[in-house]
């Protein structure tokens, strides 16, 4: 267990809202002071509706505001990870080490960065500073082989100064889900297909796509489609089911705290994104032994045959057939279930990512000592 004496990480975020990158935050300052290492976290906005969630680890939370194209931010971060006695500084994303690697550097501290889904085509200010930047950072971490190869080919990263660390879950958890309870609970009959979905409802997740998907899908009794998380495109999306006339057969469950007995509820999971980088969802979907449709933008770092079906990204008639063939085969269901959770358990546990990971930062502590 990590004390006073130990070294702290700041952990550099736009923000703490009720996305997986910071969950995977949370979930990585719980699992390394397991492992002797502090957390911290700094915000680069004051959109933290989940500091409770840090506060009860133990985990303290400040704002370090970024007004638009930022010059001063660099030196009032590095003043304020001096205060807080970092040790090492870990930005997500590099939209975020674009101001920490020069704050980390002015500090005279070790830092790195995760990169969770890829700099986009239309930051161009980023692209152009990622190579460069970069060089200031110890270690860039990829959370897949896609985002690595994605660094190195398109954004001009040495290939030895990347590595992936693939996120983890506490596969527990998931695995523990009371699906028969949160039906009845729900009014649901344990002979009702239910297709599962958890993410915010924003424009890369493309639930326009899996709501299209789902109108042409049939069934005695028919299925349910479960749609679990918020965000501002709620409102469109169930104006859509309502044109699409399967309103009566989507449930809009918000943000929910009982993500493992929805998707032990679940027949399937599905994943309609245009592009992800490791999605926790289907993690925590394997972790609950429950195979997946997803479409490749979404899925192909995860999903294999053995754990479920994947389609092209953005194609509807596809995902459809999917979704349809495996609602349609309970046996094959359960095979790639049960492989589902096999991987989940052997892969992408908690423990695991956070021992890489604290591997990475003794590595970068011991270098740092090096060159002084």
């Amino acid at each position: 267990m990590s004390d006073l004496n130990s070294p702290l990480v700041v952990h550099l975020v736009h923000s703490l809202g009720w996305g997986g990158l910071e969950r995977v935050v949370l979930d990585l300052c719980r699992s390394t002071a397991a492992l002797g290492w502090r957390s911290a976290v700094v915000s680069l906005s004051n959109d933290i509706p989940r500091q409770a969630q840090f506060a009860a680890f133990g985990v303290p939370v400040e704002v370090v505001p970024q007004r638009g194209l930022d010059a001063s931010l660099p030196w009032r971060l590095a003043t304020r990870l001096r205060a807080l006695g970092a040790a090492v500084v870990q930005a997500h994303n590099f939209g975020r080490y674009f101001y920490g690697g020069p704050a980390a550097r002015l500090a005279g501290l070790a830092s790195l960065y995760t990169e969770h889904s890829n700099t986009l085509p239309h930051e161009r200010a980023l692209l152009l500073a990622q190579p460069l930047l970069s060089r200031l950072a110890g270690r860039v971490v990829a959370v897949s082989e896609t985002v690595r190869s994605t660094l190195i080919a398109a954004h001009g990263l040495a290939p030895e100064r990347v590595r992936t660390i693939p996120n983890g879950i506490d596969t527990a958890v998931y695995a523990s889900g009371q699906g028969p309870t949160w039906r009845q609970r729900h009014g649901l009959a344990a002979a009702t297909p239910l297709v599962v979905h958890v993410g915010r409802l924003v424009a890369v997740k493309n639930q326009a796509l899996l709501l299209q998907a789902f109108a042409r899908l049939h069934g005695d009794p028919p299925p349910v489609l479960l749609m679990a998380g918020d965000g501002e495109l709620r409102g469109a999306l169930q104006r859509l089911s309502g044109e699409l006339g399967i309103a009566d057969r989507v449930r809009w469950l918000g943000v929910c705290d009982d993500v493992a007995d929805v998707l032990a509820a679940g027949d399937l999971f599905a994943l309609s994104s245009t592009s992800e980088g490791l999605p926790l969802a289907i993690l925590e979907a394997f972790a609950a032994g429950r195979p997946v449709v997803a479409t490749a933008g979404a899925g192909k770092d995860l999903v294999t045959a053995a754990t479920g079906l994947l389609t092209p990204t953005g194609a509807v008639e596809p995902f459809a057939a999917a979704l349809q063939q495996l609602l349609d085969d309970p046996q094959r269901r359960r095979e790639m279930g049960q492989q589902a959770a096999q991987t989940a358990a052997r892969r992408y546990s908690l423990r695991a990512m956070a021992t890489a990971y604290a591997a990475v930062y003794e590595d970068l502590l011991r270098a740092s000592r090096d060159t002084r």
